[in-house]
């Protein structure tokens, strides 16, 4: 959770419960609309694990649209939790990117 606080393009959503993190990609203009900000982090989740780079699933709270990792295996080190954190914000930038050069709103 705390690689995600002190994240500037991520957002803890909730105190994390047991194994299980809730968290948003955003920047300061994907927070200004939700709706926005709910369509880039689903197919956020949608590119990473298509990455097989890492695995995410989702979380409705209420009804924001939260990225959710679940991590219970007894192996994950520090090092697997930087690279999780890394390849959501790279994924993240390149959405961001891709929107911006397309016209659709970030």
């Amino acid at each position: 959770a705390g690689r995600i606080e002190n994240h500037p393009r991520l957002e803890l959503i909730v105190a994390p419960q047991l194994s299980i993190v809730c968290f948003r990609y955003g920047s300061a203009s994907t927070r200004t609309n939700a709706t926005d900000a709910d369509a880039l982090n689903k197919t956020l989740m949608e590119r990473v694990q298509a990455s097989g780079e890492a695995f995410v699933t989702q979380a409705m709270l209420g009804d924001m649209f939260a990225l959710r990792a679940n991590v219970l295996h007894f192996s994950t080190t520090e090092t697997d939790l930087d690279a999780l954190v890394e390849v959501v914000v790279c994924i993240g930038d390149r959405l961001v990117a891709e929107r911006a050069g397309s016209g659709v709103a970030p």
